[in-house]
This record gives C-alpha cells, sequence and structure tokens, in this order.
C-alpha cells in the first residue's frame, strides 16, 4: 500500500474553478459556485456570504424624501403666514390704504361707528382721547423738577406689557431739557390715548412708535390692542411708525381713537410709514 504524503497543504491561492480536496482523505470536491463565494473583512472572497455588500437604496430613498418633505412643509409654512394676512376680512381695508398710498403720500382708511369708510392721510384725536388724569400728574412732577417720577408717570399711562414680560417692549422715557419735557412742563402739549392693534393676523408684528420726531415706544402689535398716551400739540401732529419685526406677510398695523379705526398700509421691516395726527 503506498504511504500517504502527510506534508502541509500549499498555501497558494487556487482559482475558483479548481477542485477542492478534504483533509482526511484524497477524494475531490467539486469547484465553488460564484453564489457561495462572499467576501471577509480583508476583501477575501469567502463562502460565508451571498455576495458582495450591497448599498441600501430604500434607506437613501428615504432620506431623500424626509428631506423633500421639509422643505415642503417649511415652504408651506412660509406661504401660509402670507395668506393668513390677505385672507382676513379686514385686508381689504389695508389693500385699499396700500392703493391710495404714493411714495411720499400715506393714506389710512378710517371705517367709523356707522360702517362707512373714508381715505384720509391724518388720524383725529378728539376730547374723548384726552389723558387728562396722566397730564395732570406728569406736569405736576416736572414742574417740581422731579423727571424720574414724571417717566414713571408716563410708563404708568401706557397699557404696555412690562419689559420682563416681553423684551421686545421698550417703554417712553422722558429726556431731560427736551422739547418734550417742556412742551409738557408748560402746558403746550397733553397726553392723548391712541391705540395700535393687528388688524388682521396676529403673527408677532412689532413696530417702533415716533412722535413728532423722537421716538417714544417700542411696542408689539395684537390683536387685543395696546394703548399709547402720546404727547400732542394742539393742531397738526406727526407720527411715524416702523416696521421692527414682520410675523410673515408684512406689518399690519391699524390705530383706534374716538373718531374711528384707521387702516394703514402694510409695511416691511425696516421701511416708515408717517402720517399726520390732529387734535380737534
Amino acid at each position: 500500500m503506498p504511504e500517504r504524503d502527510l506534508s502541509p497543504l500549499s498555501d497558494s491561492p487556487r482559482p475558483h474553478s479548481a477542485g477542492r480536496k478534504r483533509v482526511d482523505d484524497d477524494i475531490e470536491l467539486p469547484p465553488l459556485r460564484e453564489s457561495e463565494v462572499g467576501s471577509d473583512a480583508t476583501g477575501n472572497w469567502t463562502a460565508e456570504h451571498d455576495g458582495p455588500p450591497k448599498s441600501n437604496g430604500f434607506a437613501s430613498f428615504l432620506g431623500a424624501a424626509a428631506l423633500i418633505a421639509a422643505i415642503a412643509v417649511g415652504g408651506w409654512f412660509f406661504l401660509d403666514s402670507g395668506a393668513a394676512e390677505d385672507q382676513h376680512p379686514n385686508w381689504q381695508h389695508v389693500a385699499a390704504a396700500t392703493d391710495a398710498s404714493g411714495a411720499d403720500a400715506n393714506q389710512l382708511v378710517r371705517l367709523d361707528a356707522t360702517g362707512e369708510t373714508q381715505t384720509l392721510p391724518t388720524i383725529e384725536v378728539a376730547s374723548a382721547d384726552r389723558d387728562r388724569t396722566a397730564t395732570r400728574k406728569i406736569r405736576a412732577a416736572l414742574r417740581r423738577d422731579n423727571l424720574v417720577l414724571a417717566t414713571a408717570e408716563l410708563q404708568a399711562a401706557q397699557s404696555l406689557a412690562s419689559a420682563s414680560q416681553n423684551p421686545e417692549v421698550r417703554p417712553p422715557e422722558l429726556v431731560a431739557n427736551s422739547d418734550v419735557v417742556a412742551a409738557l412742563r408748560e402746558g403746550r402739549q397733553e397726553l392723548f390715548e391712541i391705540e395700535l392693534f393687528d388688524c388682521c393676523d396676529e403673527d408677532g408684528d412689532v413696530v417702533e412708535v415716533i412722535v413728532n420726531g423722537s421716538l417714544f415706544a417700542t411696542v408689539p402689535i395684537l390683536h387685543s390692542g395696546t394703548k399709547v398716551s402720546v404727547p400732542l400739540a394742539p393742531g397738526n401732529n406727526k407720527i411715524a411708525i416702523r416696521g421692527v419685526k414682520d410675523g410673515g406677510g408684512g406689518v399690519t398695523l391699524s390705530f383706534r381713537t374716538s373718531r374711528g379705526d384707521y387702516y394703514a398700509r402694510s409695511m416691511r421691516v425696516g421701511q416708515q410709514y408717517e402720517m399726520g395726527v390732529v387734535v380737534r
């Protein structure tokens, strides 16, 4: 009986098409099929896998779909914010004021108690809008040269939220030796109440109120309205509104006095809207 060869098997790789031998006998096995060949961590093909790793196309598809959905939702929210403004019933008055205003001539649409509308360049205040109590207290404090107390009385006359409740609020302050202080002390100006309110979608609009050239207060615009008591002289005055924050679709601000509701044109952030205020 011939001796069996017990020398170690060669380490040289065999082509996949070559036959295989079991180590315990001389029986030659058929070659591996391609479907039985996989890859190990070193990149060599093994028989433990069905084939090379396949890319996860379904996961990639889901990731792309999620990204598209997020963009679509963001776009919908942006468009919906603008649409909420022009779908409000009061938008017709805002649009009318915008159409009537030019580059140098701002117009307001007044809606009176009877439901009649009129286009005007000014807001009107009357005796019913006077804040006599606050005027008297401020004047008395200024005549005692107590600017701190006068400022506190002026701030108390406003219906603004405190800065701790809303950091976007900036209450009015009286500045020493200013024209406003002198006019209030001498009785040439009085406080008149004007309500500012968001006439369309309440979406977080904020404006600055400038009275006769001086910054008076920073006011968030709400449906419920915010009353400001501003110092005005008899006859003609000027109030300017500057857009500070737009919640979407434009800053939509209106005014209310005893003479009716006044609708202004829509504004952008940074845009300033100036109008006359007449004390009757």
